[in-house]
């Protein structure tokens, strides 16, 4: 195990999620809130459909973290205001 955990970085990093979780938080049936998420540039594949990014083809990031493709997430979201991999609520409810 060549890894050592850095502490001060995990802090920083879990400010920086908690602080993109407040800014994109979804409200329950405001479809234009999740125009707010961010798209990226992503590599592997969509949890929700289990197909590949496309290199050109950027990929929604919800305020955990986790890649999605834009229409998948949007399938998703009008059934279930979780995230479909860790389970965090996108509503403010």
């Amino acid at each position: 195990m060549d890894e050592v955990f850095d502490l001060d970085l995990a802090l920083t990093v879990m400010e920086d999620f908690n602080a993109a979780a407040e800014a994109l938080l979804i409200c329950e049936g405001d479809d234009d809130n999740l125009e707010m998420m961010p798209m990226v540039n992503a590599v592997g594949l969509c949890s929700i459909c289990m197909e590949e990014f496309e290199a050109q083809v950027s990929a929604k990031q919800v305020p955990c973290g986790h890649l999605f493709h834009s229409s998948c997430l949007a399938n998703w979201v009008s059934l279930c205001k979780s995230c479909p991999l860790c389970r965090f609520s996108f509503s403010t409810s």
